[in-house]
């Protein structure tokens, strides 16, 4: 590894860390843009289900419009400021093709995990409106949508099982006092899952982006 001083370590290490936010930030804007394209047909059932404000990112198009070029320039800026001052580290005068490659890999897993995290982010929630959408009218007739809202909330830390059959209830067998029952056999199964999904999502993202990380700076001083 070459001897370079602290200050430069820094620097591309800051240089980088901008870079691969602006390229988060840019997925997550993808992401989203390609929701509301597809999904215009469905804000009715996202303003029934009260899902409108954690679907979309509540600012007017306008800064919507804004905040996507803003993030397309700060990680081509960004990127561009990182991939110089890996000339920093090595012995060559200017960055070479290597340092590029490496560079690139570094925007496009910051980019892909934006995605993914606000693509799985946005799957849960619709996930919990197409069921809830699903159920028959018998259930909208008898409760009200927060009764429903609840029942779900509920009822998802319990197996797959306890929604289905929740769902497959004849009508004799809606009520309050079934609803009760349900919340009761599924209690212990929100303490248990509690959290469990939000630790596993950050393990893994930490565990990819340091061996990302190693690999890269193996192949970038090597």
């Amino acid at each position: 590894m070459n001897d370079v001083g602290l200050a430069s370590w820094v620097l591309v290490v800051f240089l980088f860390g901008f870079m691969c936010l602006s390229s988060y930030e840019l997925g997550t804007y993808v992401t989203q843009i390609i929701f509301r394209l597809r999904s215009r047909h469905r804000r009715p059932s996202y303003e029934k289900w009260g899902v409108v404000s954690d679907l979309f990112r509540p600012v007017p198009i306008v800064w919507f419009t804004v905040s996507g070029v803003f993030f397309v320039f700060a990680t081509l800026f960004f990127g561009l400021l990182a991939f110089v001052s890996t000339a920093l580290l090595i012995e060559e005068s200017s960055p070479t093709r290597d340092q590029l490659y490496q560079t690139l890999n570094f925007a496009m897993y910051a980019l892909f995990m934006g995605l993914m995290v606000e693509s799985e982010r946005i799957k849960r929630i619709t996930d919990k409106t197409s069921k809830l959408d699903d159920l028959r009218d018998v259930y909208h007739e008898r409760f009200k949508v927060s009764e429903l809202l609840s029942m779900y909330e509920c009822l998802k830390a319990a197996p797959p099982l306890f929604w289905d059959e929740y769902s497959r209830l004849s009508d004799e067998e809606i009520s309050e006092d079934t609803n009760r029952s349900y919340r009761v056999r599924a209690n212990p199964y929100s303490n248990l899952q509690s959290g469990r999904y939000t630790r596993v999502i950050i393990v893994v993202a930490i565990l990819t982006l340091l061996l990302t990380g190693v690999s890269a700076a193996i192949q970038l001083f090597a």
